[in-house]
């Protein structure tokens, strides 16, 4: 049985050890910072879905939108799902790829099964979702004709937030925010 020393004790290391944790998880040194907002993308090599390296960072004209994904996860597969939607529209003015951090089989049966139209590849050695700094999942980063990172989004987003985001870096919609320079 505990007595009252012992309990005034956990009590007290309690108060002291929580914050200490919670500093460090939080604040800066366990969780890595996702890029930031104009910071060059890393040149990463992934797998295409026959199994050879290829580069996502692709020099052209257009911009991009890189999404990184599991094909166990809910959310993913129906921002995925949403995205197929608006590819049609889009795709002659904005580079779409997905980047599964899953297992190459189960990536190709899932393109297979759900038909997605815009490139994937896979993520089979982690470098890319480390160099992207990806944490959670689904995570959409908007990208710039010169490869800087406009915009960063974590988790399931909604069709008329996705919709619209497509729509600017598409150009169809002029961004009259002083935000952000899609």
């Amino acid at each position: 049985m505990f007595t009252r020393r012992k309990k005034a004790f956990i009590l007290i290391l309690a108060l002291i050890t929580i914050p200490v944790i919670g500093f460090f998880c939080f604040e800066n040194r366990w969780i890595q910072q996702p890029l930031r907002i104009g910071e060059q993308i890393p040149p990463v090599k992934v797998n295409t879905l026959e199994g050879n390296k290829a580069s996502v960072c692709s020099a052209n004209s257009k911009k991009s939108l890189i999404i990184f994904f599991s094909v166990d996860c809910a959310h993913c597969l129906k921002e995925m799902k949403e995205i197929s939607v608006f590819y049609p529209v889009i795709k002659d003015s904005l580079n779409v790829a997905a980047i599964s951090i899953s297992d190459l089989t189960a990536t190709r049966d899932f393109v297979k099964s759900q038909k997605i139209p815009f490139s994937v590849y896979v993520d089979s050695d982690s470098e890319a979702r480390d160099s992207f700094r990806v944490f959670p999942i689904p995570a959409l980063f908007f990208i710039d004709k010169d490869w800087r990172l406009l915009q960063y989004k974590a988790g399931e987003q909604k069709r008329a937030y996705l919709w619209t985001m497509l729509k600017k870096m598409a150009g169809f919609v002029e961004d009259t925010s002083n935000k952000a320079n899609l």
